[in-house]
């Protein structure tokens, strides 16, 4: 429901901007697909689930003014689940039509986990409550294709700088680029790498989710 709202709003917001000059504004719809997803607590290896994430981004040309990010995606493994969930300000630094460069800060955060130390199924009557925050640094960069302008090798990175919630998320992936008279489709395929480390009722636990990522997207 949460990821269907983000969607949503992403939409309401992207149709009048969209007309805007020197505005631009993207909603992506992606597929996790983890090969791993282990909670370091819990002896057993888990293939994991399909997760589903949103991704809405705003992009202008006012100066001085930070470009915004933010991006949902829901994470569950044989014992753990969450909502990820983060925001971002970041400067273009390097814009050309073949390559890109950004940097910025951010906030990432945990919401509505769920984890079971015993190694039980998350739907057992004993799994525990969780929640976390803090800070991340971004940096992000793509590259086109001299013979495919249209075909882009993109790579982010979200680091956290912060002691309360400590993780990473990365992301290596090609991106196939299609112009529509009013929008662009934006089509991305690759691996994700996401890890977060938080202590829940005195025990430490290191959550690996690392897989197959696709996306489809819209920018206005």
């Amino acid at each position: 429901m949460k990821l269907k709202c983000a969607a949503l709003v992403g939409l309401l917001v992207a149709a009048p901007l969209a007309h805007a000059e020197h505005v631009g504004v993207g909603v992506k719809w992606a597929a996790f697909m983890p090969t791993e997803s282990t909670n370091s607590e819990s002896p057993e290896l888990d293939n994991g689930e399909t997760n589903l994430g949103v991704e809405l981004q705003l992009e202008h040309s006012v100066p001085f003014l930070p470009n915004l990010q933010a991006e949902f995606t829901e994470i569950t493994g044989q014992d753990f689940k969450y909502m990820s969930s983060t925001a971002t300000a970041y400067y273009s630094v390097i814009d050309y039509k073949m390559v890109g460069f950004d940097l910025g800060v951010g906030a990432s955060s945990l919401r509505s986990g769920k984890i079971n130390p015993a190694g039980n199924s998350i739907g057992s009557s004993n799994s525990t409550s969780f929640d976390g925050s803090g800070a991340h640094v971004y940096v992000a960069g793509e590259f086109a294709m001299p013979f495919m302008p249209n075909l882009a090798i993109i790579a982010s990175a979200k680091k956290s700088i912060s002691s309360d919630l400590v993780g990473s998320d990365i992301k290596l992936a090609a991106q196939y680029t299609h112009s529509v008279t009013k929008f662009d489709l934006v089509l991305q395929g690759g691996f994700r790498d996401l890890s977060h480390e938080l202590s829940v009722e005195d025990v430490d636990h290191q959550f690996n989710t690392s897989g197959f990522f696709a996306s489809v997207g819209i920018d206005f």
